[in-house]
């Protein structure tokens, strides 16, 4: 699989990037044919593109469209329809009841490029478990001291590892098992990382705290 696009997440008014898929386990459950009718790309597979957001301490999905990026469009109303059927409240946004896990939030610059998945890695990560919906716990790792551990103790890991050049960046990178990137491109490692998402031009923007 190909490094993915990833979803939509508003902390505190403001976009930021999601790395793990929240509908997943509903789509499964009811079949649904949730998926992109205009184009099928490798870097996005699951065809759609979810809003996210924490309200009163639950997970809703406050927004869907298929596609991502320059491809981005509205659902089509059947498609949307049949999503809708089965939210909670057959409505937008919706309460995430279906999905228990943990959220995904790269913070900082990303220290490891890896062409599978969501499996790239920054200089930190926020970790929201979810439990039916409902916030458990919220947390920040250091997932660049947890990389670098691994690194150092993992010997396969080290042989997989080649190394980015300064100013080398993701689009010059070629496929390749993983890259180290070196360079610094300004980001704070306390800020959420937004990977370049835009707003949906469909959705009308919060206003940040």
């Amino acid at each position: 699989m190909t490094a993915q696009c990833s979803e939509r997440m508003i902390l505190d008014g403001r976009l930021a990037a999601l790395t793990c898929v929240p509908l997943t386990p509903l789509i499964e459950q009811h079949q649904l044919p949730i998926y992109n009718p205009n184009t099928l790309s490798t870097c996005h597979w699951r065809g759609y593109t979810g809003t996210w957001e924490i309200i009163d301490g639950r997970l809703h999905l406050v927004h869907i469209n298929v596609g991502a990026g320059s491809w981005e469009a509205p659902m089509p109303p059947d498609m949307l329809e049949t999503l809708l059927a089965v939210l909670p409240g057959n409505r937008l946004p919706a309460p995430a009841t279906w999905f228990s896990g943990t959220l995904h939030i790269p913070m900082g610059r990303r220290l490891l490029y890896a062409h599978m998945g969501f499996d790239s890695v920054y200089s930190k990560e926020r970790r929201i478990a979810i439990e039916a919906g409902r916030v458990a716990s919220d947390e920040i790792v250091d997932t660049g001291a947890e990389l670098r551990a691994a690194i150092a103790a993992e010997e396969a890991l080290r042989a997989k590892l080649d190394v980015a050049e300064p100013g080398d960046g993701p689009a010059e990178i070629p496929v390749a098992p993983l890259y180290w990137l070196t360079k610094d491109d300004g980001t704070s490692d306390d800020e959420p990382n937004d990977l370049g998402l835009e707003w949906p031009a469909d959705y009308e923007c919060p206003k940040a705290a």
